[in-house]
């Protein structure tokens, strides 16, 4: 049995753990026109909440019309579009069914409280992947909140409510 302490053995590659973060910025903004300043934020609060690592790929997905914005503030990070209903979700989705997620990273932050998601945070937490969930308090899933192994809320967050500070909320599954 190897643990993490033993050497590996002639020619093994030692593995980091890496995490990757899926980021459904429409979702985490919820209504509305999004700002450079709104974007900014939501990748400020999502980095405090789960700090970023050289190693680490952010893949952030969005409709079309938000592709300009998504380049300008989320610099470093994969950008994965599509038209359409659900575009950003799809175009997230295959990111997630299609590029061997389980095998190249130990975590995912997913940033999107959408159920479409759910199957797939299922698979990879069989797979072994940890599944941290985040979103915005009444714009989470209750079944991808449940598939899970922690959902992050943010109840009032400054890029929909500009007057209100931000709160945090954190459950575990059981």
């Amino acid at each position: 049995m190897s643990t993490s302490s033993e050497m590996p053995r002639h020619g093994a590659r030692v593995r980091r753990a890496r995490t990757l973060y899926i980021v459904d910025i429409e979702n985490l903004k919820g209504a509305g026109a999004m700002s450079d300043a709104d974007s900014h934020l939501i990748r400020k609060t999502l980095f405090e909440l789960f700090p970023r690592r050289p190693e680490d790929l952010v893949v952030v997905g969005s409709g079309c019309n938000q592709s300009l914005l998504a380049s300008r503030i989320w610099t470093g990070a994969r950008l994965v579009f599509r038209k359409g209903h659900n575009g950003a979700d799809l175009a997230l989705l295959d990111v997630l069914k299609n590029e061997n997620v389980a095998q190249r990273f130990d975590r995912l932050v997913l940033a999107s409280g959408d159920g479409i998601f759910t199957g797939i945070v299922r698979r990879l937490a069989n797979e072994g992947m940890s599944i941290h969930q985040v979103g915005v308090t009444d714009h989470v899933s209750r079944a991808l909140s449940e598939a899970a192994d922690e959902s992050v809320r943010i109840i009032s967050p400054s890029w929909i409510y500009p007057h209100a500070s931000r709160t945090i909320e954190l459950t575990q599954a059981a």
